[in-house]
């Protein structure tokens, strides 16, 4: 008759974890790392709660702004809004700053959000933005959308103009789909920056207020 050496299952497992270096660690209930739950975008917000497409924003980066009628500052930036835009309590600690697009003709409204410290050249951020727009025709959006570059002072500035089809993806927080969107955007190279300003809603209201845009983005200068 064979006989049987019984090694207990502990010990078997002790030398395996020996053998890789390992140590065992006595968990205690609750020691599990938290589930993050991402923010949803909602049709108030088509940004979603979350940064879309940017890069890594520091943690120490000073996002407060100044509002006085239609004069904004931020850092060693100044600019001008139009009137009419609706500035709202930010939804994301991402955000500088946020402003509500009125719709027209019945359309929901657009959304403009202002960035600071956001890493990424302003190639590279307008770039990017401008794969989050499809054309219905499946071709690429680089060929329609219209880029700008200008300077103000010691300021650097492009600008993004591209229609299309929206969808915030899971970066954004969300899945909100807008078939007929228009973007409207601004990356700042300069004093206290990078700044961003990245608008975005259905094609005719963003239609609307593109000669505001326009006007947002000739006012930039440095902050006295």
């Amino acid at each position: 008759m064979k006989s049987f050496v019984w090694i207990p299952i502990v010990a078997l497992l002790l030398s395996a974890c020996s053998d890789q270096g390992g140590e065992f660690v006595d968990k205690k209930p609750g020691d599990e790392a938290p589930v993050v739950q991402q923010p949803q975008a909602t049709a108030q917000s088509p940004h979603g709660a979350m940064m879309h497409g940017m890069g890594v924003q520091p943690p120490d980066v000073d996002k407060s702004v100044t509002i006085e009628g239609t004069q904004v500052k931020i850092g060693d930036l100044a600019f001008a809004v139009d009137a009419t835009w609706v500035s709202q309590e930010t939804t994301s600690a991402m955000r500088a700053a946020q402003f509500q697009l009125p719709g027209v003709e019945g359309e929901a409204p657009g959304e403009l959000i202002l960035y600071r410290g956001i890493g990424g050249s302003n190639d590279a951020n307008i770039q990017r933005w401008v794969q989050q727009i499809q054309q219905p025709d499946g071709s690429d959006s680089a060929t329609k959308a219209k880029i700008e570059t200008s300077e103000s002072g010691e300021f650097k500035i492009m600008t993004l103009d591209v229609s299309g089809s929206f969808t915030a993806t899971m970066m954004a927080g969300g899945g909100a789909s807008f078939p007929e969107a228009r973007m409207l955007a601004i990356a700042v190279e300069g004093p206290g920056g990078p700044y961003h300003f990245k608008a975005i809603g259905p094609a005719k209201t963003m239609e609307q207020w593109k000669p505001a845009f326009d006007a947002l983005a000739a006012s930039i200068k440095k902050a006295e």
